[in-house]
């Protein structure tokens, strides 16, 4: 026994230890108590202890813990807390799934575009609205812009985003507003300008814009701020969707065009046909693959003909019908993801997109009487697009907390314009980031990452001045034109929340970008006598810059938030305004391959107060902001040439104009309710004002040589408003914006109403002035002594919904048909009648 006593001693001894060292497994799934559907990325806690989980993206999760009894927490994002005493035993397996209710106030609020990671609305530190996908499908919209019409404070100008008065007209190049399709941007390479026909409209989740300077994250472009198009993943249940419809838009009788005798209906009347289609499914034996496929394809006939021809005496012949405005596009989408599951939090995949597309648009009218609706002469461009975007990524989500995600781009675009206007880049993007999570130090994260990019190029719009030929020879030919860009970049942002009150943001960014243009001449002696040689010209210019910004959040009461914010902002000049050669009408767009970045730094104080009111919930929003910039650019029309080019040399150019400044305030109310039992409204309505000066507008920012506008740089910057605020009033701006949508449901009958205003555009270039006394513009004067109190454009919205499934709508867009324009010379869109059929599966 004596021998034995240490043996049974060290068994249970043993035996005591491996008891306690037996760990309990607590286990589930996460889920929405309404639809079912996964909860992903929520946190799970044992109170008391330091074990806990997040859920993956299919909304299981798994916790280790000692044995004992503990309250188990779980919190998501627009969900409330769950709570439930569980006891766990040790090596026991448990399971309990978990199912969260929506949060009482949070109207489903999350974005991730502030930080790159889902969060509360109202824990941003910087103004941002929110489009839902509801606008999109009851508008029939089949090209992105169209849904953004009514974001506060937004502006789309010949498909140019400005935000809060941040830029004017630039002839499509240089967007100071980033637009990214799921955290990747999708600005054509060597103009920085948007292909809003090329987002997928038919699988839209969300639109989330930040206003105000996003370069630390976003980058160059984002001075101004970022549009993020969210797409939607597959749920548990497989959905196809098809959307037909068609219609057609109704010229005022004076304006038809197509109809001498003023008919509705003819058969050169401005028509609109067209579907998108949408199936979303989740595949494999344990739904770890994701498939979407999706596709628009639209035939619109638009409401301006071709340019008028005349005779020798002026009389009207005929007219230009090869120039008349159409869209004829097809685009098919595909996004594909796979979870790994012997990895979990592991997945790769691929998205895809294409579109061809063939188009006739315009920049200038005929006059501003009976030929409102026709191109002038040389102003039209007929365009075969081509674009294809390719973006494998890897992404890793651990269970507490930390993520990494490798996303790259195959971008490209081919413009093949008429009138020596076509231009090809390619894009090659690559960004890795990742967020470090602390599980010790609750709500405290590090998001470091590094990015870059390179762009080919290569166009007729970018071809220089050839050099003279020697002594000896007599021609010289462009034989090659390269551009190149390159852009990359590190950064880093911190994000911490203190006492469950205050949120704090901050981080900086290091931009490094270089561009290069590149042409190959051959020198040819035509009699023969000497051999051709070949001659290159290059023009390389870089720039390097950090920009930082930071940004607080205070909970002062019941769903009450301060905040603050202050931002850097830095853009380097794209290829095209440096070195674009056009035409536009008579006038010629002159490059600048001199231009120098422009810097700014946005500050912003902002209140919003969340509510419920009976049966209402909503957010109000109102925010003070202010932007200073340093070497802003502007889009300038003066006698940029000689007096030998078209119209004496007058023209347009991309320059630095000095210090300037944007300063206002932005209001908007976004909410839902219920009118009663069966009656459910949505509404969104804004309020800008905007104050956009020159901080210096005796600037000299160029001396032009000719003698009849010699050291007139004073002129050029005041522009045509010269007595408003003393000149200093910045140009092709609207001080004032309004927006507003409302939608109101009724078992499965729908009714919206969607209003824009937009107040008088009170400072252009004098230049304007000088092509109208010439001759080579009509109607600017009266134009713009119609638009002296702005003007207001509404739509209108009804659809009934049969079985869940079907459901038709007609639409009709600006239904007053007003004559309005965005910018001088440019008629917009007339009464659009569509009807809209779709059936979901």
């Amino acid at each position: 026994m004596r021998k034995l006593l240490p043996a049974i001693s060290s068994l249970l001894f043993f035996s005591i230890y491996s008891a306690r060292a037996q760990k309990a497994t607590l286990k589930g799934r996460i889920t929405d108590a309404e639809n079912k559907e996964p909860v992903p990325f929520a946190n799970v806690a044992l109170k008391g202890s330091a074990s806990g989980a997040s859920s993956n993206m299919d909304g299981f999760f798994e916790i280790k813990a000692e044995a004992g009894s503990y309250t188990l927490v779980a919190t998501a994002i627009g969900y409330q807390t769950f709570e439930q005493k569980v006891t766990l035993k040790a090596g026991e397996v448990q399971t309990l799934n978990i199912a969260l209710s929506k949060g009482a106030v949070q109207l489903e609020m999350f974005v991730k575009t502030e930080g790159k990671f889902e969060k509360k609305i109202e824990d941003l530190t910087v103004s941002l609205e929110v489009i839902k996908p509801n606008i999109i499908e009851n508008k029939n919209v089949t090209s992105a812009d169209q849904a953004l019409q009514q974001t506060p404070g937004l502006v789309i100008v010949d498909n140019e985003p400005q935000l809060r008065g941040g830029s004017g007209y630039s002839f499509g190049a240089g967007s100071r507003v980033m637009l990214l399709v799921d955290d990747l941007p999708l600005l054509s390479g060597d103009a920085g300008r948007p292909s809003w026909g090329f987002i997928p409209v038919e699988n839209i989740e969300q639109i989330e814009v930040v206003k105000g300077a996003s370069s630390v994250l976003y980058g160059s472009a984002a001075l101004n701020g970022v549009i993020n198009i969210r797409t939607a993943f597959p749920k548990d249940k497989p959905l196809t969707k098809v959307t037909l419809f068609g219609g057609f838009m109704e010229l005022p009788k004076k304006y038809r065009w197509y109809s001498n005798y003023g008919r509705l209906f003819h058969s050169e009347m401005p028509i609109t046909a067209g579907m998108n289609f949408l199936h979303t499914q989740k595949l494999g034996k344990n739904k770890n693959i994701d498939l979407t496929l999706g596709g628009n394809f639209l035939w619109e006939s638009g409401p301006q003909g071709g340019p008028l021809v005349r005779d020798s005496a002026g009389q009207i012949i005929g007219s230009q019908k090869e120039f008349n405005a159409y869209d004829r596009r097809g685009r098919i989408n595909f996004n594909f993801r796979h979870r790994i599951q012997k990895i979990e939090g592991l997945a790769w995949g691929i998205n895809g997109n294409f579109l061809l597309g063939r188009s006739v648009s315009g920049l200038i009218w005929e006059d501003y009487g009976p030929n409102l609706f026709r191109f002038l002469d040389g102003a039209a461009t007929r365009t075969l697009q081509t674009i294809i975007s390719v973006d494998p990524f890897l992404t890793y989500q651990g269970k507490k907390g930390t993520s990494h995600s490798l996303r790259t781009r195959y971008f490209y675009v081919n413009n093949n314009n008429t009138g020596n206007r076509a231009n090809a880049s390619t894009v090659f993007f690559a960004e890795y980031q990742t967020r470090i999570a602390f599980p010790k130090i609750k709500d405290f994260y590090i998001i470091p990452g590094i990015m870059t990019s390179y762009t080919l190029g290569k166009a007729q719009l970018y071809a220089g001045k050839p050099p003279l030929p020697p002594a000896g020879y007599n021609q010289v030919q462009e034989d090659r034109i390269r551009t190149s860009a390159l852009n990359s970049a590190a950064y880093v942002q911190l994000e911490a929340k203190l006492w469950k009150r205050l949120t704090l943001v901050g981080g900086g960014r290091l931009e490094y970008f270089q561009v290069g243009k590149y042409d190959t001449y051959t020198i040819r002696d035509t009699t023969g006598q000497k051999p051709s040689f070949g001659y290159d010209t290059s023009f390389v210019s870089s720039d390097i810059q950090p920009v930082f910004r930071f940004g607080a959040t205070f909970k002062a009461a019941e769903e009450t938030y301060v905040r603050v914010s202050y931002g850097q902002g830095f853009r380097f000049p794209t290829i095209a305004e440096r070195f674009i050669v056009a035409n536009i009408g008579p006038a010629t767009i002159y490059p600048n391959p001199n231009i120098t970045s422009e810097r700014s730094w946005s500050a912003e104080f902002g209140i919003k107060q969340g509510f419920k009111a009976g049966q209402f919930l909503g957010y109000l929003d109102v925010a003070g902001f202010w932007q200073q910039f340093k070497n802003a650019v502007e889009f300038i029309a003066a006698q940029w040439g000689a007096l030998t080019d078209p119209v004496f040399g007058f023209g347009f150019r991309s320059v630095n104009i000095g210090p300037t400044r944007v300063a206002g305030v932005d209001v908007s109310l976004l909410g839902q309710g219920k009118l009663s039992k069966t009656v459910g409204i949505n509404y969104l309505v804004g309020y800008t004002f905007m104050d956009p000066v020159s901080l210096d507008p005796d600037y000299v920012f160029a001396v032009i040589k000719n003698d009849s506008l010699s050291n007139k740089s004073t002129s050029i910057n005041r522009g045509i408003d010269n007595d408003s605020r003393n000149g200093k009033l910045l140009k092709y701006r609207f001080q004032h914006l309004v927006r507003a949508d409302v939608e109101v449901t009724w078992k499965g009958l729908m009714a919206g109403m969607s209003a824009r205003y937009n107040s008088f555009m009170r400072n252009i270039d004098n230049v304007f002035l000088n092509f109208e006394q010439l001759g080579v513009i009509q109607g600017l004067t009266a134009s713009r002594n119609d638009s002296r109190k702005g003007f207001l454009v509404m739509d209108a919205r009804l659809g009934y919904t049969l079985a869940k499934r079907h459901r038709v709508s007609l639409i009709c867009n600006n239904i007053a048909n007003n004559i309005y324009f965005l910018r001088p010379m440019n008629i917009e869109r007339p009464r659009h009648w569509l009807l809209q059929y779709q059936v979901t599966f």
